[in-house]
């Protein structure tokens, strides 16, 4: 009989249980909830990082396609932001003349030579940003043969770079502008 009347008196521990047993399976829920998340972001970040190196590849090889003259020209270059599975990816491209004997670009050394022009291609994307990640970027380099480059350093009273110069070159076949980048320095390339 006692014992009857203990076990009949449990005094709220049924309800105890439930409430631990409710917060067991919501904690359980809200992990497995956590991890789905971060996987499916890591899933959408890998699919962004890949149509990014897809679109760096496209513009490397429509920058192989362009002449030596008109890579010379062109400097750095932002495309139109190509929206790709919804989301917008912004093309930078650039084109910097690189010396072979110093292996350096042409701007940044003395008595450079212009034998090779490096194209590159750089890609971001606003969730990179948010993520501090680095850029998507390809690179190559074009040889140019058999033509002659005009190089002109733009530069201040204490022999600093100027950047924002307007450089016209005109010849015989030739009638070329370019603004000078943050070196103060602008090729001409291809030329007769």
């Amino acid at each position: 009989r006692g014992l009857a009347a203990e076990g009949a008196s449990e005094s709220g521990l049924t309800l105890i249980e439930v409430v631990i047993t409710a917060m067991l399976v919501a904690i359980i829920a809200v992990g497995t909830l956590t991890g789905f998340d971060g996987a499916s972001r890591a899933t959408a970040d890998e699919r962004a990082h890949n149509q990014a190196t897809l679109l760096a590849g496209k513009d490397e090889e429509r920058l192989r396609g362009l002449t030596a003259a008109e890579l010379g020209q062109l400097g750095t270059v932002t495309l139109p932001t190509v929206t790709e599975n919804g989301t917008k990816f912004t093309i930078e491209s650039s084109a910097e003349y690189v010396t072979a004997s110093k292996e350096a670009f042409t701007c940044e050394t003395t008595e450079g030579t212009a034998d090779y022009i490096q194209t590159t291609s750089k890609v971001t994307w606003p969730a990179l940003g948010e993520r501090k990640g680095k850029p998507v970027e390809q690179s190559s380099l074009v040889a140019i043969s058999g033509s002659t480059a005009l190089l002109v350093k733009v530069t201040n009273q204490a022999n600093e770079p100027v950047e924002g110069a307007t450089v016209t070159a005109t010849g015989t076949n030739t009638s070329a502008s370019q603004t000078t980048p943050a070196a103060g320095c602008v090729i001409f390339g291809a030329l007769s």
